[in-house]
C-alpha cells in the first residue's frame, strides 16, 4: 500500500528519538561523508556523523552505524567510523539508479544493517515526556553484544524500501532498488525461509529466471530481426507472431512481418516475467519487477556493457603508467557475476550442441 512521506523519521540520535505523536515537520536528513581510497584502490565515503532512522512498522530506531569504542557507558553514540559504497550499482545502471540521490540516507541505514552487523536499535521510552518532538531512548542492541541480530537481510531490505519512501525517493526508482537488494539478500541465501531447502528454492528459481530471460531475449533478437535458424543455436518462439491488426507488421526495416513480431515480444516481455513471478512466491513482487526490468532493458543493458568496456580499455591504454591489468575485477560480487556467466555460457554450449 502507499506509503506517505515522513522524512523526520531520519533522525540524530543525539537528540533522542523522534515521537511519532509530536514528530518535528519539514525535516530532512543529515549526511556527513569523508571520501577515502582503500589499499585496493577503491572509492569509500566514511560516515562522519551518526545517521538513524525510525522504522514505521516496529517502531524502533536503526542507527547507521555508531562508533561504540567512542560512546559511554549508557550507549550514546559517537562518531561513526564505517565505511560505504553508498548505493552499489554497477557503472553500466548509474544512469537507472545514481549512487547518490534521495535514497542516500536509506541507502546507508541498509549498509549499516546488512554489515558484520554494525548498527544500532534505538527504542523510544513512552514512559518520558519529548521535548521538540524528540522523545528519550534506549539502546536495544549494539554490537559486541552476545545477542542474535534481532533483524533479517530480508526485514533490512524491507525497511530500506520504507526509508526511501520518507527521503522522497519515487516509486518506480524505489522499487527497483529494492528489487535489487532482494535479489542479493537470496542468492546469499540470508534468511528468505526458515530451512535450508526453502532459502535454496528462492536462489534457484530466481538463477533460472535470470537464465531463461537471457536466453528468451537472444532468440526473441533472433526473430525479430528475421534471423531465426541464421543465428548461432536460435529457435523460433511460438508466441512471436507476423501477423497483427492495425498494421503493426509494415515496419519494412526489420522486413516482412517485423512490426508484428517486435510488437508480440514486446508483449510477452511483460506476461512471461509476471507469470514466472508467481513461483518467486512471497517474493512475487520482486520477481515480477526483476523479470521485467530485465527484459525491457536487455538491449539497453547490451550495448551500455559493450560501450562501457571500450571506454574503459581505451581511457586505461591513453592513461600514463596504467595498464590493463587494472581492469581486473576486485569486488568479490563481480568475480562471481563473472563465475557465474561463465557457468551459464558453458551449460548453454553443451545444449546447443545436443539439440
Amino acid at each position: 500500500m502507499p506509503i506517505e512521506r515522513e522524512p523526520w523519521r531520519f533522525f540524530d540520535p543525539a537528540r533522542g528519538i523522534p515521537d511519532p505523536t509530536a514528530a518535528p515537520s519539514g525535516t530532512t536528513a543529515v549526511v556527513r561523508l569523508e571520501r577515502i581510497i582503500t589499499g585496493q584502490g577503491l572509492e569509500r565515503f566514511r560516515l562522519r556523523q551518526t545517521l538513524a532512522y525510525l522504522d514505521r512498522d516496529t517502531g524502533r530506531g536503526f542507527g547507521a552505524p555508531a562508533d561504540l569504542e567512542l560512546g559511554d557507558d549508557d550507549g550514546e553514540p559517537g562518531e561513526s567510523k564505517t565505511d560505504t559504497d553508498l548505493t552499489s550499482v554497477p557503472d553500466v545502471f548509474a544512469w537507472l539508479v545514481p549512487k547518490t540521490g534521495n535514497h542516500l540516507p536509506a541507502a546507508i541505514i541498509h549498509d549499516a544493517m546488512i554489515g558484520d552487523p554494525e548498527y544500532v536499535v534505538y527504542e523510544r521510552l513512552d514512559d518520558a515526556p519529548s521535548v521538540d518532538g524528540f522523545a528519550p531512548r534506549q539502546v536495544v542492541w549494539r554490537p559486541g553484544q552476545t545477542e542474535v541480530p534481532p533483524y533479517r537481510a530480508v526485514d533490512a531490505d524491507r525497511i530500506f524500501r520504507d526509508a526511501m519512501a520518507d527521503s522522497g525517493t519515487g516509486v518506480i526508482r524505489r522499487w527497483l532498488i529494492w528489487t535489487a537488494v532482494t535479489l542479493r539478500t537470496i542468492f546469499s541465501l540470508d534468511g528468505t525461509s526458515p530451512s535450508r531447502a526453502g532459502r535454496w528454492y528462492y536462489a534457484l528459481v530466481a538463477g533460472a529466471t535470470l537464465l531463461s530471460i537471457v536466453w528468451l531475449g537472444y532468440q526473441a533478437t533472433a526473430q525479430i530481426l528475421d534471423r531465426s535458424g541464421a543465428w548461432w543455436c536460435s529457435y523460433e518462439l511460438p508466441w512471436i507472431t507476423s501477423e497483427l491488426p492495425w498494421g503493426l507488421d509494415g515496419l519494412a526495416w526489420i522486413g516482412e512481418g517485423g512490426g508484428a513480431r517486435l510488437a508480440s515480444g514486446a508483449l510477452f516481455a511483460f506476461v512471461l516475467p509476471v507469470i514466472a513471478g508467481v513461483a518467486w512466491l512471497k517474493f512475487w513482487r520482486a520477481g515480477m519487477i526483476f523479470g521485467i526490468a530485465l527484459a525491457v532493458l536487455y538491449h539497453v543493458t547490451l550495448a551500455l556493457v559493450a560501450l562501457t568496456l571500450v571506454f574503459r580499455i581505451a581511457d586505461t591504454i591513453a592513461t600514463p603508467g596504467r595498464s590493463l591489468v587494472d581492469l581486473v575485477p576486485r569486488s568479490r560480487t563481480t568475480w562471481i557475476a563473472l563465475t557465474g556467466a561463465i557457468v551459464a555460457g558453458a551449460l548453454i554450449v553443451v545444449v546447443c550442441r545436443v539439440a
